[in-house]
């Protein structure tokens, strides 16, 4: 049974009012209960103060462990706010002058510090790759540089490999796949312990860059391993994550990607914001492909209130979705103006995956209609869009600049286009063994060692 505020004052502000037994069970129940406790806390903080000590005066019995409780709560939620502030400091500085700060300032040198190191590079990732690689590395060098009295080898290993997972991460989403191959490689040097959390997120962590570079297998051998050590952990949240990366994976298996972001969706049960848009957008995009059109639209309508709800950048997926929607539906003038949209927002962005996803299934509504000069339009301009990407293998420009002859000939089949839309999977990233060509044997490529 909970307690009221009346009561917990009887308790600590009006001596004699309870009993002992009383006393002691309240004492007992609030140390348990996060409810009453938050209730308990501004009465406690009232209590009076000795002159000039900033303690509460003690009572001598049960009462005193929870004024000490406050008291600790307290010391680590200021000591949490410097270590906040101390991380603002940081992330403001240059690469040079973090290091020479957390070589001169001790009090830098802290685990809560590097805790909002890390709590930085995970908001800043998503729209400054390089300074969320930053941070990730100057927290590295925090835990190089934690006291080893107060850190055991294996803890410190963790902490290395906590911040390497940012580092990993930053790079993966710069494009420096040889720089987050590094990083993952040095984190399992670092942490080896396969039942904590960490050794989980590293896993799926490198699940994600598998997929990134087209190694679909290893990428799903990895992820579900990932699962089932979050599964044992507990988090559901990690579980979640997993299904949502494996939906994403099984691009050519719609029936798969169809089930696991149910499967993710499921879990989610709107509890974490960023996870259920994901999930909304991979099941309904999966619908499609399966061409359950009644059933992609009703779900879309169920999940506008999250897609509303969406940063700029998510928006365009959300933008993404509608133009697959409106295309499906035979509304092909909105839906062209959709994926305009999209195009223009993700190459603004420079969101290189999803410009190039986005051109390529705006290349094949257009074929599927016959607009073969809207095709050889697109064409040309991804063309110019990949000549100015510095992420742009020579490889990738080879192929768009062979489709654009091909479309200049009209003879692109079908056949070409899944081609295409294959090759933009697996290998948008890195060059595959050997290029593709649209063109008829004898045809000149566009790119002569376009294949090397």
């Amino acid at each position: 049974m909970h307690l009221t505020e009346e009561r917990i004052r009887d308790v600590f502000d009006r001596g004699g009012v309870v009993s002992q037994q009383v006393q002691n069970d309240a004492v007992e129940h609030l140390s348990r209960c996060s409810a009453c406790w938050r209730l308990a806390v501004p009465v406690l903080s009232s209590l009076p103060r000795r002159t000039g000590r900033p303690k509460a005066e003690r009572y001598g019995d049960t009462r005193d462990a929870l004024l000490t409780l406050l008291e600790l709560q307290q010391e680590r939620s200021l000591a949490r706010l410097r270590s906040r502030t101390w991380a603002g400091d940081l992330v403001g500085l240059s690469p040079a002058e973090q290091i020479r700060k957390i070589g001169e300032v001790g009090a830098v040198v802290s685990l809560e510090v590097f805790e909002a190191l890390l709590a930085q590079a995970q908001i800043i990732v998503s729209r400054d790759h390089k300074l969320a690689e930053q941070i990730g590395a100057s927290a590295l060098l925090i835990a190089d540089r934690l006291p080893a009295e107060d850190f055991s080898v294996e803890a410190k290993g963790e902490l290395r490999a906590k911040a390497l997972v940012q580092v990993c991460n930053a790079r993966r989403l710069l494009g420096d796949w040889h720089g987050a191959e590094n990083a993952i490689r040095e984190t399992r040097r670092a942490h080896t312990d396969s039942t904590s959390r960490t050794f989980a997120e590293m896993t799926s962590l490198h699940g994600v860059l598998e997929l990134d570079l087209g190694n679909l297998q290893t990428s799903q051998r990895l992820t579900e391993t990932a699962a089932s050590m979050y599964r044992k952990l507990g988090d559901e949240r990690g579980v979640a994550f997993c299904h949502l990366q494996l939906a994403d994976l099984f691009t050519f298996e719609p029936e798969k990607a169809n089930l696991h972001s149910k499967l993710a969706l499921e879990i989610i049960r709107g509890r974490w914001g960023r996870l259920e848009l994901f999930g909304r957008l991979l099941h309904t995009e999966s619908l499609i492909s399966l061409q359950r059109l009644p059933e992609a639209i009703l779900f879309y309508e169920d999940s506008l209130e999250v897609f509303d709800a969406a940063s700029e950048a998510d928006a365009l997926k959300v933008k993404y979705l509608e133009a697959l929607l409106l295309d499906a539906g035979g509304d092909v003038r909105l839906a062209d103006k959709a994926f305009k949209e999209a195009v223009e927002g993700f190459t603004h962005l420079e969101a290189f995956k999803n410009s190039l996803a986005t051109r390529c299934t705006f290349y094949a509504s257009l074929y599927k209609r016959g607009a073969w000069v809207r095709c050889l339009d697109l064409c040309r301009d991804t063309v110019r869009f990949l000549e100015k990407n510095p992420r742009a293998h020579h490889q990738m420009k080879a192929t768009w600049k062979n489709l654009q002859q091909a479309t200049e000939r009209r003879i692109v089949t079908e056949v070409h286009v899944e081609m295409l839309r294959e090759y933009l999977v697996l290998h948008w990233s890195q060059q595959a063994d050997a290029a593709i060509t649209f063109l008829r044997p004898g045809d000149p490529l566009p790119f002569p060692s376009s294949a090397t």
